[in-house]
């Protein structure tokens, strides 16, 4: 379960709400996850469904405090994450 939380604000906030705190839309998550798929399929030479992939992920600061990106690959069922913007 995610959650996200303005401690300046008090107050929760929803994944549409951090990505625009974030300024990241929904297409740069979308080109994330498909550079990381990409390099993946290079690796294990497999296709993958990428709609189905890009269709189910939830963002999460890590603890650096960086937004990044956790996705679902049923194909290797397993979960992986990937960078979407760097804390500064």
């Amino acid at each position: 379960e995610f959650y996200y939380y303005d401690m300046n604000k008090h107050k929760f906030l929803t994944e549409q709400e951090v990505m625009k705190k974030e300024n990241v839309s929904v297409q740069d998550i979308s080109d994330v996850i498909s550079e990381s798929i990409n390099g993946l399929s290079g690796i294990t030479q497999k296709t993958y469904d990428l709609s189905n992939i890009i269709s189910n992920y939830h963002l999460y600061y890590s603890d650096d405090g960086d937004l990044s990106v956790t996705y679902y690959v049923p194909e290797q069922n397993a979960m992986f994450t990937s960078i979407v913007k760097e804390k500064k």
